[in-house]
């Protein structure tokens, strides 16, 4: 049996040892068809010869094509066989997120070969995603003016004025709005000034509290919904109420300082950034999930095509604008203190703290992760009802089971300490049956 030639959107590997060639292909491929098939067990005239495919083949194989491609294309593997039964892969792929790197480096099909990408036609890619941004921003929507917050518009003028960031002339909303060129040329409320400024809260961000590493049981699930301004600052306050905070350790006991895990500037830059460079015309949603382990930040939209968030913090390469007037509000309004240094503030921090970070591209989105550590702070001096409570405070669905591992005590000395303070009118428990949430009565 044979399966033909290759071309500029079908390969054909001989042998399953060929894996990391393939994946260079696929990302070749996508670059330039934007979809593709590859063949494992084929030889490169098109016969099949056949692989030998264990269990884990398939799943290992999707595994890495996940990780090493990036955005991550859609993609399906089908085990096939031919009349005289011999096996073979098929894979087939798409993805219109272009430009895709493998391991870092980006590749362009040319003919039946894939080779590095030449820098130019990469800075074309590039340029034609901050095209679309800007045709985004650009565009008329449906919000007029007396749709707009007119006290958030004012307030964001006085802080640009006062800062020296931005000199607005103007004191009426349309003439702002003007200045700052949120109006399109027919005097349109633009795209851009309808998601900073819309009193309609025309976008939203999914929050979850999950109980595991896996986002198996959720203990809270929310969506809030906003203006840019608005889900920024509901953002940074679901995170600082669901993360835990320890006690400044040269405090007195008497007036001691609280301190999030996070640090706020590190935890503020992010969700900035978060909003700042997303894809508003994606369908997906931004979402902050935050598991025991870890803390997740999801974006629409994808990284700059030619970067990671370390060569932006380095400087090694320039910043790149996504939603040019977005960024220049932001920048007016304190929300973002310098072009370009976020990452690098926020690495800064994470250094001096031993905070470890991760993050991750699907097909339609930019994930950040911080990985939590210590969660929970001991006070020796406390007494044991107050180390209780002060674990409760800092995680408010630890387990009874959870509190008697930390404190070195057996279930049911906690559980006896946990009723003694119910009936002291000192904590409560929320209404959930599987969850139930700590309430620390003042």
């Amino acid at each position: 049996m044979n399966l033909g030639f290759e071309s500029e959107n079908i390969e054909f590997k001989e042998s399953l040892a060929e894996k990391d060639e393939a994946l260079k292909d696929i990302c070749a491929i996508l670059n330039k068809k934007r979809m593709g098939t590859l063949y494992f067990g084929v030889k490169n005239n098109g016969d099949i010869v056949g692989v030998e495919v264990g269990a884990k083949t398939e799943s290992d194989f999707a595994m890495r094509l996940s990780q090493t491609i990036q955005p991550a294309p859609f993609y399906s593997i089908a085990l096939n066989k031919d009349n005289e039964g011999r096996c073979f892969l098929e894979i087939n792929f798409e993805g219109k997120n272009v430009p895709y790197r493998y391991k870092g480096a980006y590749y362009l099909r040319n003919g039946e070969r894939s080779e590095v990408m030449p820098s130019s036609v990469l800075e074309r890619y590039i340029l034609e995603k901050q095209k679309d941004y800007s045709l985004w921003e650009n565009s008329p929507s449906e919000a007029t003016i007396s749709d707009l917050d007119e006290d958030l518009i004012a307030s964001v003028r006085k802080t640009a004025n006062e800062s020296n960031k931005l000199k607005i002339l103007s004191d009426t909303p349309e003439g702002i709005l003007k200045e700052l060129r949120l109006l399109t040329k027919n005097g349109e409320v633009n795209k851009a000034g309808e998601a900073l400024f819309s009193k309609y809260r025309p976008y939203a961000v999914k929050f979850g509290i999950v109980a595991d590493d896996k986002g198996l049981d959720y203990l809270q699930m929310e969506k809030a919904y906003g203006n840019i301004f608005q889900l920024i600052d509901e953002s940074f306050a679901f995170v600082l109420n669901a993360i835990s905070f320890q006690p400044l350790k040269s405090a007195t006991a008497i007036q001691r300082e609280m301190i999030p895990e996070i640090p706020r500037p590190a935890l503020r830059e992010i969700i900035v950034n978060m909003f700042a460079h997303s894809d508003y015309s994606s369908p997906m949603e931004h979402r902050i999930t935050v598991y025991q382990n870890r803390i997740e930040f999801y974006n629409p939209g994808l990284f700059p095509a030619n970067a990671t968030p370390e060569e932006f913090a380095n400087k090694e390469i320039d910043p790149v604008d996504k939603n040019g007037k977005i960024l220049k509000v932001l920048f007016g309004a304190n929300y973002i203190e310098h072009f370009g240094t976020g990452f690098t503030k926020v690495f800064q921090i994470f250094d001096k703290e031993k905070i470890t970070y991760g993050y991750r591209e699907n097909q339609n989105g930019f994930c950040f992760i911080i990985y939590r550590k210590n969660r929970y702070y001991i006070d020796e001096s406390l007494s044991e009802y107050s180390k209780v409570m002060s674990v409760m405070q800092q995680d408010n669905y630890v387990t009874v089971e959870k509190i008697a591992e930390l404190l070195g005590k057996s279930k049911s000395t906690i559980s006896r300490y946990v009723k003694t303070l119910q009936e002291d009118g000192k904590i409560s428990r929320g209404d959930s049956k599987k969850f139930p949430r700590w309430e620390i009565k003042k």
